[in-house]
């Protein structure tokens, strides 16, 4: 490729190279830095998230970081206009595609407020061929920019991911993104920095958006998700004027284009919430009672949920905004999801009764939430658990639940090394890891049969892991992960299949 140079990032920038020489001119300790990362990345799939705190930490490199990405969109942007020719996945070289994964990694950690606003044009660059083909710039870009939020995700991000996921015309690549986008959603769950943001865009407290189009008003109003209606001198109407479909069509198709982000965002921070459920998050009840609980948006999922405030020292009162006015707290009080493993069975059949009775439609399953205890077995066997052993599941179905929940596992199959594997899953922000043994059973049947083993739990210590005592595992952190465990075998065995 040619030179490296600041200006013209077209075809003659290479961003390897350029990564290659800001390294170069590191000094000592933060050479050390990069090429140690470069030696666990190699070794190590995925790196901990703690390999890439101290390349982000660098000034040099994070500058890189949004110099390579904007060179990135600007190639895109590039071949869209037609002044790069297009060949379907050559955009980026391989090794390019490999930096390009460092510098989105840093720059999500960092958590760059310009990076947004780059996603919105780099994703869609690199998705999307400035043809009719359905081929893609840059697959490999792509498909390495999601596996980077799947480390340190951001709402943005998901956002960016699923309006990408909606467009994008090769065939296979959706189903790809989905089984990503799990992954990166159950991520973002465990990163409550950033998990709960939100913009407003625009909406009044009320959540209500009103657009002027011609003679009438758009109306996008947001209560358990968004509804476009159309209203003329105050007045709605049944559906779409026939004058605004003629006369305004590009503002139609960016309302309902509005529309659809919203949702995807409500949908997002539900997820998120969920997903934390195993951190035990707590918020200043203040920042949360502005930021979430009044916001425009996302008033919309959390008012629907059951939220514990610490009104006085050492006591939680338990509310359900949609129900009940908020009590009186201090501002830096604490505020947390309510979870039903901390209360008794008389409290959750009350929450229980309440929303059926006012037909609240959670954004989950949080008052009907399964919880799973230790059992008297489970303290005997120790530093494992047997509950779920002995199953035998459809091994295909058990696999997909596994890449649906975040979940990560090897393929098993009739090759070297594929009669048995251990499927995992890291919880609470990254301090407690789940494992679920499994093995090959039949493949030569018409549908592949495994049998399930121990559950086992192990703890981050000083950046490794170690088998921990049931008893010592948070009861949260135990009911979450056996709750994952329930579902795959009780959707996979075959005692549960008619046939």
């Amino acid at each position: 490729m040619g030179t490296v140079t600041e200006e013209g990032r077209g075809a003659s920038y290479d961003i390897a190279s350029a990564e290659a020489a800001v390294v170069a001119g590191l000094d000592p300790a933060g050479q050390e830095v990069v090429h140690e990362l470069y030696r666990t990345v190699s070794l190590l799939s995925p790196p901990p998230a703690d390999a890439w705190r101290g390349i982000a930490d660098i000034p040099a490199y994070a500058a890189f970081a949004r110099r390579a990405l904007e060179a990135a969109a600007d190639r895109a942007d590039a071949i869209r206009d037609g002044d790069i020719p297009y060949r379907a996945d050559k955009a980026f070289t391989a090794q390019e595609v490999v930096t390009l994964g460092h510098a989105a990694r840093v720059a999500l950690l960092r958590d760059e407020p310009w990076l947004p606003r780059l996603f919105d044009r780099l994703l869609p660059g690199v998705a999307l061929a400035p043809t009719a083909a359905r081929t893609l710039p840059s697959q490999a870009l792509l498909f390495a920019i999601i596996r980077a939020g799947q480390d340190f995700p951001t709402p943005e991000l998901v956002t960016a991911i699923r309006t990408v996921r909606s467009v994008v015309r090769h065939a296979g690549v959706p189903k790809q993104i989905d089984r990503m986008l799990k992954r990166v959603e159950a991520a973002l769950g465990e990163r409550t920095d950033v998990a709960l943001r939100m913009p407003a865009l625009g909406f009044g407290a009320d959540g209500v958006l009103r657009t002027a189009v011609g003679e009438y008003a758009a109306v996008v109003t947001v209560t358990e998700a968004a509804a476009l209606t159309w209203e003329k001198d105050g007045r709605p109407l049944r559906s779409l004027p026939a004058a605004v479909r003629r006369d305004h069509a590009d503002a139609v198709r960016e309302l309902r284009g509005l529309v659809k982000r919203v949702d995807v965002q409500l949908g997002t921070l539900a997820r998120a919430l969920e997903g934390g459920c195993t951190t035990d998050a707590v918020h200043p009840y203040g920042w949360w009672r502005t930021e979430l609980a009044a916001h425009p948006l996302a008033r919309a999922v959390v008012r629907r949920l059951i939220w514990e405030i610490e009104v006085t020292p050492g006591r939680w009162q338990a509310v359900l905004p949609a129900a009940g006015e908020l009590p009186d707290a201090a501002a830096d009080a604490a505020v947390r999801l309510w979870h039903p493993i901390r209360s008794d069975p008389g409290t959750v059949r009350q929450w229980r009764d309440l929303l059926t009775e006012q037909r609240i439609q959670q954004p989950f399953k949080q008052a009907f939430r399964e919880i799973y205890l230790l059992t008297a077995a489970e303290e005997e066997t120790g530093r494992y658990s047997n509950r779920f052993a002995a199953h035998i599941v459809h091994y295909r179905r058990m696999f997909a639940l596994f890449r649906a929940r975040g979940w990560q596992s090897s393929l098993l199959g009739p090759w070297d090394g594929g009669t048995d594997d251990t499927a995992v899953r890291t919880l609470a922000a990254g301090a407690w890891q789940i494992r679920f043994s499994h093995s090959l059973a039949d493949w030569t049947g018409e549908g592949e049969l495994a049998t399930t083993d121990q559950v086992r739990f192990a703890r981050r210590v000083d950046g490794a892991w170690q088998v921990t005592p049931l008893t010592d595992v948070p009861p949260l952190v135990f009911s979450e992960a056996m709750r994952d465990v329930d579902l795959f075998v009780g959707v996979t065995s075959i005692a549960a299949d008619p046939d």
